[in-house]
């Protein structure tokens, strides 16, 4: 416990540098695995710590290493496939914070790199596909949210140089928007 305006100590984890071609340490940190009969397997959580009266509350920050002459290094995230008769996938979830007393609610934002002297990166969203019988694809649905009061809806908008629609399904069409911003040939359906 501490008192006054005292700071929390500070944990640093840091494997060992390399040299020359070797390859720098590595960290792992794993969870407990589950008994044989019907255990689940420990949970691995990273919280940051929680704001004072008026503070902010902590950041958690994962990112990759730099290179200097080399790929950058790259994050994945990656939830396990079921296994066993109706046993489901793992699902990933990204949710931004909520707000209250008249604040604005947090975003979700989903950069690709920009090119130098090369392409620009690209965002890839993929459904599913369907396993062997009569069984559906998966669906990518963009739900734009509701208004209150006197408020307007949100909106889909989709924008670019160029465009190609293949099936385009709005149960709003009013909620849907494709526009192509440089382009002179519109939509191409």
């Amino acid at each position: 416990a501490l008192s006054g305006s005292a700071m929390g100590g500070n944990i640093f984890i840091t494997a060992g540098a390399s040299h020359d071609s070797s390859n720098g340490g590595a960290i792992t940190i794993t969870s407990g695995a589950g008994g044989d009969i019907n255990g689940n397997g420990g949970t691995l959580t990273l919280i940051a710590g929680a704001a004072g009266s008026t503070g902010n509350g902590g950041i958690v920050l994962i990112g990759s290493g730099e290179a200097t002459d080399g790929y950058g290094g790259s994050i994945s995230l990656l939830a396990t496939s079921g296994v066993g008769s109706s046993k489901n996938g793992g699902a990933i979830t990204l949710t931004a914070g909520g707000a209250t007393n008249e604040a604005i609610a947090g975003n979700i934002v989903l950069n690709a790199g920009d090119g130098y002297n090369n392409h620009g990166g690209n965002i890839n969203i993929t459904a599913g596909d369907a396993g062997t019988g009569s069984n559906d694809g998966g669906n990518i649905i963009l739900a734009p949210g509701l208004k209150t009061g006197s408020g307007v809806g949100g909106f889909v908008s989709v924008s670019g140089a160029q465009l190609t629609s293949v099936g385009v399904y709005a149960a709003n069409t009013d909620a849907l928007n494709l526009q192509s911003v440089f382009g002179t040939g519109g939509i191409t359906q």
